[in-house]
């Protein structure tokens, strides 16, 4: 059985998902503390750190080495060129996104205002917030210059370099951090990478339940002013087509992603709330 000890939002974890499910082999997720690390996870990896791979009696660490491993054991579908010079560009853009942009952008960004909060670690820091947002737009306009002169990041094929690009960018796109209107070519090719079934399981796990189950609790509020100004009966009408709305919708995306973005999620609220106030005129004409 092989089983992966991850974050779900860790770009590192999510570059060997998405290599894991691109090369078809199931895998057993289990979310990791890292940051409160038990003695079993430090006897995985004493650098305490994730992803570990677990396969049979194997046991490994270090997204880049995993996937390479992977590869090699498993090399079709192929995600590393044949010639020593595709390798070296897929291999240097690996690099670029887990070290320059890593420490660039997604530290100063994702780290800054989700991870502190998971962690208990305080609030973000400004500078750093403002830092990592002029930084993205450098890193943006360099991939988009790639994109330009060839169909994927590293060639005219889709490589581990895209898969290591996009578990950035996906972690960033769940804060709406990325402004994917900078560059049409750039739009584009995430909208590729995101239509690949290997990438749905990562938008099935974008948005918990916790989440949606807080986003629902915010509604209250308006309602009970609402049933307040009008009356509790008037209210059934509004709410009954809101959420017909909203579960039409998470079937739709559910059967079309197998998951919530937070996209999605702004466009659920956006067709509920039509619904709502669709209720509401008729409440208001028949009551």
């Amino acid at each position: 059985m092989t089983r992966l000890y991850h974050v779900p939002l860790s770009p590192f974890c999510r570059k060997v998902r998405l290599t894991l499910a691109e090369k078809k082999i199931e895998v057993e997720l289990v979310e990791e503390r890292y940051w409160d690390p038990s003695p079993d996870f430090l006897r995985r990896n004493p650098a305490g750190k994730v992803p570990i791979l677990k396969m049979g009696n194997r046991v490994m660490s270090e997204s880049q080495a995993i996937c390479e491993f992977i590869e090699e054991q498993t090399p079709e579908p192929p995600l590393m060129p044949r010639g020593a010079d595709g390798r070296y560009e897929v291999r240097r853009l690996c690099a670029w996104f887990d070290d320059k942009f890593h420490n660039e952008v997604t530290s100063k960004l994702l780290y800054e205002r989700v991870n502190k909060k998971v962690t208990g670690q305080g609030y973000p820091d400004s500078k750093n917030v403002k830092l990592g947002s002029t930084r993205i737009k450098y890193h943006l306009d360099y991939m988009a210059w790639l994109l330009d002169q060839r169909r994927w990041l590293a060639g005219d094929a889709m490589t581990l370099a895209d898969f290591t690009a996009a578990a950035h960018l996906s972690c960033l796109d769940y804060i709406s951090d990325v402004d994917w209107n900078r560059h049409g070519v750039l739009k584009d090719w995430y909208a590729k990478i995101k239509s690949r079934p290997s990438f749905r399981p990562l938008l099935a796990d974008q948005i918990s339940g916790q989440a949606l189950v807080a986003a629902l609790l915010w509604c209250f509020p308006p309602l009970v002013l609402v049933g307040y100004a009008q009356s509790a009966l008037f209210l059934v009408a509004p709410i009954a087509l809101s959420a017909l709305c909203a579960a039409w919708m998470a079937r739709w995306f559910a059967r079309r992603l197998q998951g919530f973005t937070g996209d999605c999620l702004g466009a659920t609220q956006q067709v509920s709330e039509i619904g709502f106030y669709l209720g509401a005129a008729i409440a208001l004409r028949w009551l």
